[in-house]
């Protein structure tokens, strides 16, 4: 479950960089708030959701 909350958090990320012109301030907001959510979920072992170098 926690691999596919993060995959859709960086799907959002995806489409908050390619949108940001359109995109609401808070549209921006709440996805910024998820990211983290989910980067905080995931730990920082992980690395939140980039695969580790």
């Amino acid at each position: 479950m926690k691999p596919r909350a993060c995959a859709i958090s960086s799907r959002i990320l995806l489409c908050k960089w390619n949108k940001s012109s359109i995109i609401s301030e808070r549209e921006k907001t709440r996805n910024e708030i998820i990211s983290m959510a989910s980067k905080a979920l995931l730990g920082p072992r992980s690395g939140g959701c980039r695969p580790p170098p």
